[in-house]
């Protein structure tokens, strides 16, 4: 899981402050500058860096693609996007480079990219968001356009990380393009360029509101309600205990133990672990992606996970009543894992529906609609053991469920697999006008 944070006081003169910062994935990164004064407050300001996670996602929701002729190495499921174009670094590319020939593949498409700025954040700062911003992509956007203005100002190489000067010359937060190596399934690498943001933030943002915890161990007991909507981070063991617990943030750690006494919820949220990801509820667990849009263009806006990296993994979801997971990513990535999801009634795979819509009027009766509707489903894989257990009913619709070792699906009354619906409506009208054919002149001879 992430190492510990490096940190630097005020830059000294040294050759290693002038050469790019490279670290490793996962390792956080501060630079302290000296205090300044703002708007007649002293603030000591603080530059702030994670590398992203480059190991490739396994799970349902995005594709490798590592053909050469590809923009980008990772692919969305257009099932999840249903076609909506999503803001991507070709953005940034194009404002910095003069030929596109020479630019690096990127590491994903603009949906994936959107996401790793949103974790990058979330790790830093433990907010989803920086400043004013409300969505991923006005983030993205403003992100990028703070970064190329900076790449301008100081005449930077696009994919080659800041050093701690240039860090120390920043006065916004920014996503600046670094090149990274990445390993492929069968073991060859690729290099891609990858948005890294740099967050400028004032000394102490990072605990001032309690919205990330970080350690070797965190341990929470709560005889109330524990919500999350940043981030919970331990190296080695997470566990949190609480009445009821909701999560549309991050939670990390080697080890991963969440006890409600009635519920676990989450929503739009992450949960990972290394070793072990274990639920227990004495009530309902739910995890549900969340659909953003509106009514004539929905796409998956945050997908749900929870997941384990390592080789002889444990996943296990048991809650007393029921387990509901909709439109999720469950996915035990290692070999020989074992994962379980226990129901004490019914066991629910359910889905999200995506839509698209088209519209298109040309006048005098010409026009055409299109209606394209899809069910996303939850996804469970694993390269081990799969058990799912219901004290009543097992009930999936437009579900993926694959394991390389032994499955097994228990259920006291009834199983029910279902498939889901993908639609395609075509609606259009034509009308046709005849016109009369006139000849004038005089007739000529035969």
């Amino acid at each position: 899981m992430a190492a510990a944070p490096v940190t630097l006081n005020a830059l000294k003169a040294s050759p290693l402050n002038s050469r790019p910062l490279a670290l490793p994935p996962g390792q956080q990164f501060a630079l302290t500058l000296p205090p300044t004064t703002v708007s007649g407050q002293a603030i000591t300001p603080v530059i702030r860096v994670v590398t992203p996670d480059m190991k490739l996602p396994d799970n349902s929701l995005f594709r490798v693609k590592p053909e050469s002729q590809s923009h980008y190495l990772v692919e969305t499921d257009p099932r999840f996007t249903n076609q909506k174009q999503w803001l991507g670094s070709d953005y940034m590319q194009e404002a910095l480079s003069d030929n596109q020939n020479l630019v690096h593949k990127r590491l994903g498409d603009g949906y994936y990219e959107q996401n790793l700025v949103r974790d990058q954040v979330t790790q830093l700062t433990g907010n989803r968001y920086l400043g004013n911003y409300s969505s991923d992509e006005d983030q993205f956007k403003g992100l990028m356009n703070n970064g190329i203005a900076f790449g301008k100002q100081y005449q930077l190489q696009p994919g080659v990380a800041l050093s701690p000067e240039q860090m120390a010359l920043l006065t916004s937060d920014i996503v600046w393009l670094v090149n990274q190596q990445v390993t492929l399934p069968d073991g060859t690498q690729q290099t891609v360029q990858v948005p890294q943001v740099y967050a400028r933030v004032k000394e102490g943002d990072l605990t001032g509101d309690g919205a990330l915890m970080g350690g070797h161990d965190v341990a929470i007991a709560s005889r109330g309600d524990v919500i999350n909507s940043g981030a919970i981070q331990g190296r080695a063991v997470t566990q949190v205990t609480a009445q009821n617990l909701s999560n549309s943030g991050f939670i990390s750690g080697n080890r991963v133990d969440l006890n409600a006494r009635q519920n676990i919820d989450n929503i739009g949220g992450q949960i990972r672990g290394g070793d072990r990801v274990a639920l227990l509820a004495g009530h309902d667990i739910t995890s549900t992606s969340t659909a953003g849009g509106d009514d004539s263009e929905r796409w998956i806006d945050r997908p749900a996970g929870i997941y384990v990296q390592n080789n002889q993994g444990e996943l296990r979801l048991s809650a007393l009543n029921n387990v509901a997971l909709i439109a999720s990513d469950i996915t035990n990535a290692g070999k020989a894992g074992k994962t379980a999801i226990a129901a004490g009634n019914d066991l629910q795979l359910s889905t999200l529906t995506t839509r698209h819509q088209e519209r298109g009027d040309w006048g005098k009766g010409n026009n055409r609609a299109v209606d394209q509707q899809t069910d996303v489903g939850t996804s469970i894989t694993t390269p081990g053991d799969l058990q799912l257990t219901a004290g009543r009913d097992i009930n999936a619709v437009a579900a993926t469920i694959k394991a390389d070792g032994v499955a097994q699906l228990k259920a006291d009354r009834d199983i029910t697999l279902t498939a889901g619906r993908a639609s395609t409506g075509y609606y259009g009208a034509q009308q046709t006008v005849k016109q009369r054919l006139a000849l004038c002149g005089k007739p000529g001879n035969p």
